[in-house]
């Protein structure tokens, strides 16, 4: 996907409409659907592909000792002279867009990452949330801002989405959205705009969002992520 210019294509088009989908009811659907497509595309070039999550929320007292950030995996911080990764799956990566340049990480405590959110405060979001619109400020305001800053380096960018971070830490974005709407039945459908609203970009229905499993959403959670 690298090679073919993939994830240049996803951190374009995450970048190009940032200010629609961010800070907008737009936020979790919009989403879902651009991971559904990250899939879409993976499975052409391995039918094996599931997505992946990452609960950063488990690792919350020691988010940078995640599995997920080993030499072996996605990798860890940039070093410091121009904060370039230097081990993981992306090292040596040079990503056409925005810049030419290599992927960089810049966390937010030295070589450490400060504790952050709990899956019990995650839990308390989704229970003490009274509609949609207060879920999805709790959520992208909390985990998910905090997450992308706490990375730093690209991953704190509009353009984001060229670190294969993005894609694990969405898809448990998503995953707490599946959970919000599980929680009880009023929140399956919960949405502050009307559901026939198209998604920015993407020629789909939010209303053709909202059931994962169903549809073109061709996939369900486990509750622990394939790399933990």
């Amino acid at each position: 996907m690298y090679s073919a210019g993939w994830f240049d294509w996803f951190a374009r088009i995450h970048k190009t409409y940032y200010s629609k989908i961010h800070g907008t009811s737009e936020f979790f659907p919009w989403h879902r659907y651009f991971i559904t497509e990250w899939e879409n595309v993976a499975v052409t070039f391995d039918p094996r592909y599931a997505q992946p999550y990452w609960d950063s929320t488990s690792d919350f007292a020691d988010v940078a000792g995640s599995s997920v950030l080993g030499e072996n995996k996605l990798g860890g911080n940039g070093r410091a002279s121009d904060n370039c990764v230097t081990n993981g799956l992306q090292f040596g990566w040079i990503n056409a867009y925005p810049d030419n340049a290599c992927l960089r990480r810049v966390y937010n405590d030295g070589d450490r990452i400060k504790p952050f959110f709990s899956p019990e405060s995650i839990t308390s979001d989704i229970q003490k949330s009274q509609n949609f619109a207060e879920f999805s400020k709790r959520i992208e305001t909390g985990m998910h801002n905090i997450l992308h800053n706490s990375i730093g380096g690209d991953m704190g960018e509009h353009h984001s989405a060229v670190d294969g971070l993005f894609m694990l830490h969405h898809a448990n974005v998503d995953r707490i959205w599946w959970k919000y709407q599980n929680y009880k039945w009023a929140n399956m459908m919960d949405f502050d705009e009307s559901l026939e609203k198209k998604v920015t970009y993407f020629d789909v229905k939010v209303k053709d969002i909202m059931r994962v499993g169903r549809g073109g959403l061709c996939y369900m959670y486990e509750e622990r992520g394939i790399f933990q």
